[in-house]
């Protein structure tokens, strides 16, 4: 930060200084015009007399629509000067008229996005012009007010100095960054993100859990080919896919940071607003089945879930449904089939693993 303004300076190759040499290293500062560019970022020009010079652009007040990137997380944070002035979801929008994934920004209200003033940017594959849409969402029952718009796909959004989003430049439109929203879990040596998801008035990760390690650090106990119920383990297949038994969630330690389990009540928000399809919340990478969408990017993956015969068959998807009043309880389980596209709640037997949400 230069004067309250932010310039940002990218080293897109490896750069090492060398022990006893001395290095002169000279950073330009250029002021943002606001103005379409061809590159924002320079490379870095080396010498051999270890001089180097760096371009640090002034950040525009203005983000491209066209550039956003969802591909780390759907869920991307905008800030100002470190602040999150808004929140840009790729998410997927259902009426009983409508059907469709979009690209929803959110202004900020008391620290966190305001659900109940979304604007539409772009509804995708969309040919016609009806973008520029609003969403209102009801916290309470996880549902759509959705009003259909009449614009074609704005080229760039600002933030106002008040917080509102803004298609067209207000005077002092502020400053933006662009950061993916990952869920960080650090648990002594090891570091795992998640990726994150909106589905309505949910934030899901789009992967499941896949930690060994308890909140407090300490290792889970890492189970054989069958499920002991009595001990809490985890179980893996090849280090890709991870299962924990109910008191391994019993112990009070296995939760994300600022995230929860799934319960009941979510799973049963969930399927309501879905429609009870599974079809947009499975991922086409391990199911026996072409017409699936993932449309909300649930990611649901068909891994299967260990029992004393261990099934995974590329046919079942089965999740932990925690007691609604007791986070350590785990009684239920929640199964997406692939012969079928209902989203099933039941009861879960005691000698079961299942994946975590």
């Amino acid at each position: 930060y230069v004067a309250d303004r932010l310039f940002e300076c990218a080293i897109e190759q490896e750069y090492i200084m060398t022990s006893g040499d001395a290095e002169d290293n000279t950073i330009t500062l250029l002021s943002s015009s606001d103005a379409v560019q061809s590159s924002i970022i320079e490379s870095i020009n080396g010498w051999n007399e270890r001089e180097n010079e760096m371009v640090a652009k002034e950040k525009n007040s203005y983000l491209q629509v066209s550039q956003l990137d969802f591909s780390k997380s759907y869920v991307l944070k905008v800030l100002n000067m470190e602040k999150q002035v808004a929140e840009i979801c790729l998410e997927y929008l259902r009426t009983d008229d409508m059907e469709a994934q979009a690209i929803v920004a959110y202004p900020m209200k008391d620290e966190k996005a305001d659900l109940t003033k979304g604007l539409v940017l772009e509804l995708i594959d969309e040919s016609e012009n009806k973008h520029k849409g609003h969403v209102s969402w009801d916290v309470n029952t996880n549902k759509l007010t959705y009003a259909e718009g009449s614009a074609s796909v704005p080229t760039y959004i600002y933030i106002a100095p008040d917080g509102e989003i803004k298609t067209t430049r207000p005077a002092d439109a502020l400053q933006l960054q662009l950061k993916p929203d990952l869920l960080v879990d650090t648990r002594g040596s090891e570091t795992i993100e998640y990726p994150i998801t909106k589905i309505a008035t949910q934030y899901w990760i789009k992967s499941n859990l896949k930690t060994t390690k308890y909140k407090d650090g300490t290792d889970i106990n890492k189970g054989g080919e069958t499920v002991n119920a009595k001990a809490p383990q985890y179980y893996d297949r090849s280090n890709a896919y991870y299962f924990y038994n109910s008191t391994a969630i019993a112990s009070g330690k296995l939760s994300l940071p600022n995230w929860r389990i799934g319960s009941e009540t979510d799973f049963s928000l969930l399927r309501a607003y879905v429609n009870n399809n599974a079809k947009v919340l499975k991922n086409g990478i391990a199911w026996d089945d072409s017409s699936i969408t993932n449309l909300t990017g649930f990611n649901g993956i068909a891994t299967g879930y260990f029992t004393p015969t261990y099934m995974y068959n590329k046919r079942y998807a089965a999740y932990w449904c925690v007691n609604n009043d007791n986070p350590q309880i785990a009684e239920k389980m929640v199964t997406l089939y692939v012969d079928d596209n209902k989203i099933t709640i039941s009861d879960a037997a005691s000698d079961v693993a299942l994946a975590i949400k």
